[in-house]
C-alpha cells in the first residue's frame, strides 16, 4: 500500500490494476475516464476502507494531479 515501486512490479507481473492503484500511481488520465463514467466513484472505498483520495496522497508529487482532480470532485458538506 502507497508505494510505488511495489505496485509497478507486481502490476508488471500479472497483477491487475485497479482504480486504486491508477491513483497511487498518478494515472490521472485512468482516474478521471473512471470518475467520469461512474459519478460519486471518487467515493468508492477500496482495499482496507481506504478512500480513493487517500490512495492518491499515498503516491506523493507523482499522484499530486490525481489528488487535486479527487478533491475538486468532493461534494461540499451542508451545514446547518
Amino acid at each position: 500500500m502507497g508505494n510505488r515501486a511495489i505496485a509497478e512490479c507486481l502490476i508488471s507481473n500479472g497483477a491487475r490494476p485497479s482504480l486504486f492503484s491508477a491513483a497511487m500511481l498518478g494515472q490521472l488520465e485512468v482516474v478521471k475516464a473512471m470518475v467520469n463514467a461512474n459519478p460519486h466513484a471518487e467515493r468508492i472505498r477500496g482495499p482496507h476502507g481506504i478512500s480513493l483520495l487517500s490512495h492518491a496522497r499515498m503516491g506523493g508529487d507523482a499522484a499530486r494531479p490525481v489528488s487535486e482532480f479527487l478533491r475538486s470532485q468532493e461534494t461540499p458538506t451542508l451545514t446547518q
